[in-house]
């Protein structure tokens, strides 16, 4: 391994070159299956030429993009870091952005461009990591959590209809994991229910001692589960084995990825991840609840990333894919359209593949990616399994627009759960299935640039938003924090 800002040599590969075993290795291998034209071509034979679309577009494009970074205070042993989270969120005027390209001109205004990222917000987060223990904290761990309490209950999350992000997050976890609803007095799931009228986060140990209570105030739910049962109202409680404060946020278990000395390792990325899932829904259900409903058929979510939570909040994505349902159950009901939502994998399996396949397909054309294909061309998939069981609310897809970029993208599933599984496998590849086909290939027509491979400009505008860069942003960070904590103790 090199050191830091060493370069690699120019003659590594002279030895591999006149080793004897490299062409022996050749020699002695078969192909599992030979490459050939033939198989390109069959792939895309299974490829459907998208219709023209005329209809409405949506008035505004909503994309939101996110970033992390964990700063070290000096260095020092332990070394003490904190964490940084930043979700960017961008609102877009179709008409303004489509006025771009009516100048006589080749050139575009750049005042007319910079006037469309004026409408940008950010949800910033700031977490304790390695080494630090927040208000007093015993751990390291125990700090984490009550600060990410903090964060989600802050009221600078908060909404007029949908609340705080806790209040969000109370709801989603009360969504019937079956598609039943959010009835009183039905047990949803692992996560919550709801109970004449009041909504309930079920936490299932302590996150300080794995102490496990039986829900003996609510014999419904003490017949499936076990665990702390913490209302809206409450928000927390206490554990009787060791005293410690439970949060009904630690029902994320994003506590899990944190350690003393270790920081949050792998953490930031799943509590961007799950930020930028939860501020989607924020917005749907404050929509929902107001007297707006209209405005989810006027807006189109660009999300960058698959249309999934993984790791420990995962769980999220079952309610996601209820609550999307949902909504456009009640907008088809008043006659409007339903939400336009699309996620664009910029990299990873599907988007390396895109690329290696794009000059074999036809343009203005797609094919979803159901478990067979996934299983022939991708990773192995079990076959007594839906692929994304438990982490996707949207099902993947290609396209090949007219200008010939590919695009790896994902639109919500049609359904409101996954079961029967064995049917869910079948219906959720169907293009039959989702009327909204041919308006999300026009909006990714709209929005396609040349500036990346598979790229769409209100993505890339997020990102730059949200973008945290390790210098100078980085930098300036780790300098930002060592001035605070020595400001703080008077050093």
């Amino acid at each position: 391994m090199p050191f830091t800002n060493q370069g690699a040599g120019k003659h590594a590969q002279a030895e591999f070159l006149k080793n004897p075993d490299f062409k022996a290795l050749v020699a002695q291998s078969d192909y599992l299956k030979e490459p050939s034209t033939e198989a390109a071509k069959q792939i895309a034979s299974n490829f459907i030429i998208a219709n023209a679309y005329t209809g409405a577009l949506p008035k505004y494009v909503h994309a939101s993009d996110g970033s992390f970074y964990e700063a070290c205070m000096n260095e020092k042993l332990p070394s003490t870091k904190v964490g940084y989270v930043k979700i960017a969120s961008l609102l877009i005027n179709l008409t303004k952005y489509l006025s771009l390209s009516d100048s006589p001109t080749r050139y575009i205004d750049p005042f007319k461009k910079s006037e469309l990222e004026q409408d940008t917000k950010a949800l910033t987060m700031c977490l304790p990591s390695s080494n630090l223990r927040y208000k007093g904290s015993n751990s390291v761990v125990n700090g984490f959590r009550l600060r990410l309490f903090e964060e989600l209950d802050s009221p600078s999350t908060k909404l007029p209809q949908a609340g705080t992000l806790l209040d969000t997050l109370y709801q989603l976890a009360c969504f019937q994991s079956d598609g039943i609803g959010v009835d009183d007095n039905k047990v949803s799931g692992k996560q919550g229910f709801k109970l004449n009228g009041s909504r309930y986060i079920i936490v299932s140990k302590c996150p300080n001692c794995d102490y496990q209570p039986v829900c003996r105030d609510y014999p419904e739910v003490a017949k499936k589960l076990k665990g702390f049962v913490i209302s809206k109202s409450d928000k927390q409680t206490i554990c009787p084995e060791c005293g410690e404060s439970v949060y009904s946020s630690d029902g994320l278990r994003l506590y899990e990825t944190v350690t003393d000395h270790g920081g949050l390792s792998g953490g930031l990325s799943r509590i961007m991840n799950v930020s930028e899932m939860l501020l989607i829904a924020h917005t749907i259900i404050n929509c929902l609840k107001g007297d707006y409903i209209g405005t989810l058929s006027d807006v189109c979510f660009f999300i960058d990333g698959p249309l999934a939570l993984f790791g420990q909040p995962a769980w999220i994505s079952r309610p996601m894919q209820y609550l999307i349902w949902w909504a456009n159950k009640k907008l088809i009901k008043n006659g409007l359209q339903p939400i336009l939502i699309i996620g664009i994998q910029k990299q990873g399996v599907l988007a390396e593949h895109c690329q290696l396949i794009a000059r074999h397909l036809p343009r203005n054309a797609y094919r979803f990616v159901d478990d067979n294909y996934r299983n022939s061309y991708l990773s192995p998939v079990d076959e007594n399994s839906n692929f994304g069981n438990e982490t996707y609310f949207g099902q993947d897809l290609i396209y090949h627009s007219p200008k010939g970029n590919v695009f790896a993208l994902g639109i919500p599933y049609a359904f409101g759960n996954k079961s029967p599984s064995e049917v869910f496998k079948k219906e959720k590849c169907i293009p039959e299935n989702y009327q909204d086909l041919d308006r999300v290939f026009k909006m990714v027509q709209i929005f396609e640039s040349d500036l990346y491979e598979g790229s769409l400009v209100p993505v890339i505008m997020a990102h730059r938003n949200a973008s945290i860069s390790r210098v100078p942003g980085g930098k300036v960070l780790d300098v930002a924090t060592r001035v605070a904590f020595e400001t703080s103790r008077g050093a």
